[in-house]
């Protein structure tokens, strides 16, 4: 059954209407949403035969105007020039079509909204934005444009964030998405959404996920210097081994320290100073930026075994480095202290130095009101008096 031209208006003019800001925002100032009878909108009424169906089209315009839905434009002929949506009955319009209003579509997100309030401090921090975002009418396109698309996002936020155990992201994906690769499709969005409010301080997106136990490569740690393991029944002397030692995230669950016969255990933040940094004395650990489950669990071993050995990290000496000697501590519960990121190693490597951003310089001052870092607080001033920072490689240990 064909539509009514009643329905094709309306129709027309409610899409017009969504796909504008009037819809999203609260202004409505010189903004109309309105539809010219032309070849596009309305051949029927100026074609060679319209004389067949403009009867049929002025009454349904007609109709549409005594129901208070329209206003028309007339040419000086008295012709249709065109229509306007009247924007005091938008909920009308959608009920004449038979839809959902407006006023019922954002009952049914702000419900859904109230259910995962509760469901962990990232999701409730999204939850509590796009409610004052929707109770303001804002536009919440960025993150999602249907009520589907914000159930699938809010559930996969939750899962996400509750994720205890290792897991792979297909396999997570396939779990709780029926499809492998959707997440992969979501991930920009989720992280943007983790980093914005969750608090997190990275400069590459490539392993925020693994903080929450997922990884796209199985997880691992990379260790030498001194050190005794037992893993599984089997003895480890990195000493004797005289090479690096790489553990998956199942034989770390099995790690048992048997000695740690050095005065300090070290994280290095990049590979290449990792395979650099000395190892004599000491236990020199691959952190491969931040720490996760498998690495905190690592570290949490050494240190109960000997709590009187001392933790340090050595890495950038810029914002994302401190963020995560922070998150080092923070999370550990460790005494970690930086090592070579002092104003000593900047005023030495300053040939090498890089010309910090205004975003860079802004996540440093935010550095000096972490109470972790409050002993570093002469390292930021330098660095922003000097408009520099070190990539940890440039070092020489």
């Amino acid at each position: 059954m064909s539509k009514s031209y009643e329905e094709k208006i309306i129709e027309k003019l409610i899409k017009k209407y969504q796909n504008s800001k009037l819809s999203k925002d609260c202004s409505t100032n010189n903004i109309k949403i309105g539809m010219v009878f032309d070849e596009k909108n309305m051949p029927d009424y100026v074609s060679d035969s319209s004389y067949l169906y403009e009867a049929d089209i002025e009454s349904s315009v007609n109709k549409l105007k005594d129901l208070g839905l329209i206003t028309v434009d007339y040419n000086l002929d008295e012709r249709i020039r065109k229509v306007y949506l009247n924007l005091s009955a938008v909920d009308n319009a959608y009920l004449y079509l038979g839809k959902r209003t407006l006023s019922d579509r954002k009952k049914e997100i702000m419900d859904l909204l109230k259910r995962y309030k509760d469901k962990g401090n990232i999701v409730k921090n999204f939850v509590i934005f796009i409610e004052e975002r929707i109770s303001n009418s804002k536009s919440t396109d960025k993150y999602f444009k249907t009520f589907s698309e914000l159930e699938e996002l809010l559930f996969i936020l939750y899962k996400i964030v509750n994720q205890k155990e290792d897991i792979s992201l297909r396999r997570f994906s396939a779990m709780y998405l029926n499809d492998s690769k959707r997440l992969e499709k979501m991930e920009s969005k989720i992280i943007s959404i983790i980093k914005l409010f969750g608090g997190f301080e990275l400069d590459s997106e490539e392993n925020i996920l693994e903080n929450f136990n997922i990884y796209k490569n199985p997880s691992f740690v990379i260790l030498k210097g001194v050190g005794k393991f037992k893993i599984n029944n089997q003895f480890i002397d990195l000493k004797l081994l005289g090479s690096e030692l790489l553990l998956s995230g199942n034989q770390i669950e099995m790690v048992e320290v048997n000695g740690l016969d050095c005065k300090e255990v070290i994280t290095v933040e990049n590979l290449t100073s990792f395979y650099d940094y000395p190892e004599t004395d000491r236990c020199v650990i691959y952190l491969g930026g931040f720490h996760n489950r498998i690495r905190k669990k690592l570290l949490c071993k050494m240190y109960e075994f000997d709590k009187n050995i001392s933790f340090y990290h050595s890495g950038d000496i810029d914002a994302g480095g401190f963020y995560i000697l922070n998150h080092l501590i923070e999370d550990t519960d460790i005494p970690f202290k930086g090592r070579n990121m002092d104003v000593l190693t900047l005023e030495e490597y300053s040939d090498f130095t890089v010309t910090l951003t205004d975003k860079e310089k802004e996540r440093i001052s935010k550095l000096r009101n972490i109470g972790n870092l409050c002993e570093y607080k002469e390292v930021f001033d330098y660095m922003l008096k000097k408009g520099v920072k070190l990539e940890q490689e440039n070092i020489k240990y």
